[in-house]
């Protein structure tokens, strides 16, 4: 009982801030639901599909309608070009159906490739882990950042807001890794997916210099827990968010093959997650005629208050959208140890797989090495190559230099 009645507040915190943004809601989802929308698009032609690929310097991926189709409408409405769109197979075996369909847009100044894939989830099959490994195997796709868009579940809802956007600094997962300890489920804290500290610290910098505040939504760059279950009820939500005990904004269901696969355990290439708060895991059971009615102050159709999820979907995408838009801006990926390392390689296209091995190579090297950044040997070395390029250890720049790689670490 004591649940129900936690649940049934939360449904009304929904609907009253359904009442004050309802117009927003109204607008994106009809954005969303547009029919339409195939106007946007132009199929590419298999004998360009690869020549589009080696373009791409940003991997966006979505995992339901309302996140590709708010995506896409914005960025045809800023651009006025039609978004090329194509399907492709994330895996080779004959007897799956894994067909899946890619689009191609360019937003500023970065072209992306967009997979939207068919289902929710990290490691189900054709989730968010099939689709980073098609982009890696891929010899033609080169690019600098792995970005996971769109909606996730909150879960503070005491202190956030829905459609708050929650940029990922770290994420947890409930299920991978985790034991029984009397009744609750444990995660080793020691167990967490960061995002890289260059990034890290980009993203820093433009929470300190306020880039954010200019929007009529709160953008949090904290932690996220990620599964592959779907949270239907506040009380599984807060047993998944007790695995572990760190602080915890947001949940989502990708994030775990997002960053497994594109850094971490095998390689270094940046990746983020940038959704908005659609709900706070009690989406499925929205519908409440009563509730809705005290807050409204009118009836309405079962059908039509069934919607209001969809319609706090599209709205959050739309936030995300903002935010993607300013971190796209802002170049906060090309800070990252593996975009310096691949602008070193001008390569030509019969290059490309060479040049995209070696690349992953130096910067899982320089990593390791940045993590004994601040041993002698290290900086011994360094002073070598400093030398080696004629800039003596009285040198000003020499120092600078040096300060700077002490930062860095830092």
């Amino acid at each position: 009982m004591a649940v129900t009645k936690q649940e049934d507040k939360l449904v009304e915190a929904i609907y009253k801030f359904y009442s004050k943004n309802q117009n927003q809601c109204n607008r994106e989802y009809q954005l969303a639901m547009d029919r339409d929308i195939s106007d946007i698009y132009e199929r590419l032609e298999p004998t360009t599909f690869s020549n589009e690929l080696t373009k791409v310097s940003v991997v966006i991926l979505t995992a339901n309608k309302f996140e590709k189709n708010i995506l896409h409408q914005h960025v045809y409405k800023g651009t006025k070009k039609k978004i090329l769109s194509y399907t492709v197979k994330l895996f080779e075996k004959p007897d799956m159906h894994n067909y899946t369909d890619v689009f191609f847009f360019e937003w500023n100044g970065y072209k992306v490739f967009h997979i939207a894939c068919r289902v929710t989830g990290s490691y189900t099959i054709g989730g968010s882990a099939d689709a980073i490994r098609y982009c890696i195997n891929n010899p033609y796709v080169f690019p600098t950042a792995f970005i996971s868009f769109g909606i996730c579940f909150g879960c503070r809802e005491e202190n956030d807001h829905l459609c708050d956007t929650v940029i990922s600094r770290k994420a947890y997962p409930y299920f991978i890794g985790a034991k029984i300890d009397g009744a609750r489920l444990k995660t080793s804290d020691d167990y967490v997916l960061s995002t890289d500290s260059d990034l890290e610290n980009s993203i820093n910098r433009l929470v300190d210099m306020n880039k954010f505040e200019g929007f009529d939504f709160n953008v949090n760059f904290h932690n996220y827990i990620t599964g592959e279950a779907v949270v239907s009820s506040r009380q599984l939500r807060d047993i998944f968010v007790g695995t572990t005990t760190q602080d915890i904004y947001a949940g989502d269901m990708e994030a775990y093959g997002l960053y497994k696969e594109s850094n971490n355990a095998y390689r270094n290439m940046p990746c983020i997650v940038i959704k908005s708060i659609c709900d706070w895991g009690i989406a499925k059971n929205l519908c409440k005629l009563s509730i809705y009615k005290k807050v409204m102050g009118h009836e309405e159709s079962e059908d039509e208050i069934k919607k209001i999820k969809d319609k706090l979907q599209a709205l959050s995408a739309c936030n995300s959208f903002s935010v993607l838009d300013i971190l796209l801006k802002e170049r906060v990926f090309e800070q990252s140890i593996y975009y310096r390392i691949k602008e070193r390689f001008l390569t030509n296209e019969h290059e490309h797989v060479w040049a995209k091995t070696r690349i992953r190579d130096e910067a899982k090297k320089m990593n390791n090495e940045i993590h004994n950044i601040l041993e002698d040997g290290f900086v011994d070395r360094l002073c070598e190559n400093f030398e080696a390029e004629g800039i003596a250890r009285s040198d000003e720049k020499y120092l600078q230099r040096i300060e700077g790689v002490r930062n860095w670490r830092v």
